[in-house]
C-alpha cells in the first residue's frame, strides 16, 4: 500500500469517525496490529521447531540404521 492511499484511508476514517474516535480507533488498529504480528511470529517460531525437531529425529534414526 502506497504512501497516498493511506492519506486516502486516513482522511475518510477522519471524516467517518470524526477526530475523537479517530484516537480510540488508532489505539485499537496497533493493539491489533502487535497482536497479528506477536501470533503470526509465535506460529512461524513453532513450525521451525517442529522442522528442526523432525530433522534431528531423521538423523538419529538414520544413525542408529547405520549401527
Amino acid at each position: 500500500m502506497g504512501f497516498q492511499e493511506i492519506v486516502v484511508i486516513v482522511l475518510v476514517a477522519m471524516i467517518a469517525l470524526g477526530p475523537a474516535k479517530i484516537v480510540d480507533f488508532s489505539k485499537k488498529l496497533g493493539k491489533f496490529t502487535r497482536d497479528v504480528k506477536r501470533t503470526s511470529e509465535n506460529t512461524v517460531n513453532a513450525l521451525k521447531r517442529e522442522i528442526e525437531d523432525e530433522e534431528k529425529h531423521k538423523n538419529e534414526k538414520s544413525e542408529s540404521d547405520k549401527l
